[in-house]
């Protein structure tokens, strides 16, 4: 994950069909789209596609993807019950733990990608907030999950959630691994908003409010 390369994703498929070396450094990873959470928001974002329900939901099909496109709502207290239908996880209520004044309560992504539809990262600025949301099918030498995409996730443990961090430089990198594919939310912070960034708990509550924007199985 991290910072993606437009040749890369280019030559992606090339690299795996012609040459075997190559093809062992980069795993295709298949998302797994019968998972309970993908079904469900899957079937009411394929439902409100074809009532045509808003601006965002047809533009958000435009951006053809083969992988789930987990992001956030328009308005990051207030999901429209559209939204809410698409969650990843139970019903979305309140705000944000920690989550800080000096931020706009709404941002609209701002997508990277390319023509494979292989990966994305969904940019959204909030002002004294930055939080960008990754996903990538393509798995790389230096990553530790190659096939079952099973990368740390700092939500699991839920013994700490509640503690502190004291220097995070207004930064935070979460990686999670959902249906099969490794995701990562990034996070910047200005001085005036660091609480946020150092407050775990807040963090994984960020995390426990994905919805579905788009994305379909091959």
């Amino acid at each position: 994950m991290g910072i993606f390369r437009n040749s890369v994703a280019l030559c992606l498929g090339f690299a795996l069909t012609l040459s075997p070396g190559l093809a062992a450094e980069r795993v295709l990873l298949d998302p797994d789209w019968n998972s309970p959470d993908v079904a469900k928001a899957q079937k009411a974002l394929e439902a409100q596609r074809a009532a045509n329900a808003s601006p965002d939901v047809r533009r958000d099909a435009e951006l053809p993807l083969t992988l789930p496109r987990w992001g956030l709502s328009g308005r990051i207290d207030q999901p429209t019950s559209d939204e809410q239908s698409r969650a990843r996880s139970g019903q979305l209520t309140g705000s944000i733990p920690a989550w800080p004044s000096c931020a706009k309560p709404a941002a609209d992504p701002k997508p990277v990608t390319d023509g494979s539809g292989l990966w994305y990262t969904d940019t959204y600025d909030y002002g004294c907030v930055v939080i960008s949301i990754s996903g990538d099918r393509s798995a790389k030498p230096d990553q530790d999950f190659p096939t079952d995409a099973r990368p740390p996730d700092e939500c699991s443990d839920q013994s700490s959630l509640d503690s502190t961090e004291t220097d995070t430089r207004g930064r935070f990198d979460m990686q999670l691994s959902l249906n099969r594919i490794p995701y990562e939310i990034v996070g910047r912070c200005t001085e005036e908003a660091e609480t946020f960034c150092r407050n775990r708990a807040a963090r994984c509550a960020l995390a426990g409010r994905l919805i579905l924007r788009g994305g379909s199985p091959q």
